[in-house]
């Protein structure tokens, strides 16, 4: 009986120094580790329309940067994490709130897809339908990025996870920024 307890004491001191499991491991495992989520949406399609926009994502606010005509008068491409932004003045600037409900359901969205574990090259192969996703995370542990050409349109389990990441974000986005622009709570900069 007291080698079973000291069995058990040792066991739950081990569990109380290692953590119940809870480890990184390549994955966000704890919705409070993510600080600021940026996405990238390229959409190249002259038929339709062309837009290459980043959208900084914080608990309570969305930042949204529309560089499409920076993009589109770049005469050797232009790629937002490794240059950053352009002169001010050559693109247009959104800020909106994000209640605290849609935050969750993006962090939420990102755990559950264990977007984390994600390749950082997540181009799907034979697929050129003209959009690029590029989603990077910053949380307490360091910085996560995942996408590419096609990203979350390819076949397999990886692409499927990034696809519904992306479709949270976009809902989640899209919602913020109708309830704000009902309430003529959009700051633009500069102003049109």
């Amino acid at each position: 009986m007291i080698k079973n307890m000291k069995i058990t004491a040792f066991l739950m001191c081990l569990i109380l120094l290692t953590g119940c499991g809870q480890q990184n491991s390549g994955n966000v495992m704890v919705t409070s580790e993510i600080e600021q989520i940026t996405f990238l949406k390229c959409i190249d399609n002259p038929d339709l329309y062309n837009a290459y926009v980043v959208y900084v994502i914080t608990p309570d606010q969305i930042t949204e940067y529309s560089l499409t005509d920076h993009w589109m008068n770049s005469s050797e491409g232009y790629d937002f994490f490794e240059e950053g932004f352009p002169d001010e003045s050559e693109y247009t600037t959104y800020r909106y709130a994000l209640a605290r409900g849609g935050w969750f359901t993006i962090v939420d969205a990102f755990v559950d897809n264990k977007f984390a574990a994600l390749p950082e090259d997540l181009t799907a192969e034979g697929i050129s339908n003209g959009r690029t996703y590029e989603i990077e995370i910053k949380t307490v542990d360091g910085t996560f990025r995942s996408g590419g050409n096609g990203a979350g349109f390819g076949n397999d389990k990886d692409h499927e996870r990034y696809h519904e990441v992306v479709l949270t974000l976009e809902d989640v986005r899209y919602r913020a920024y109708v309830s704000a622009s009902e309430r003529g709570e959009i700051i633009t900069s500069p102003q049109p």
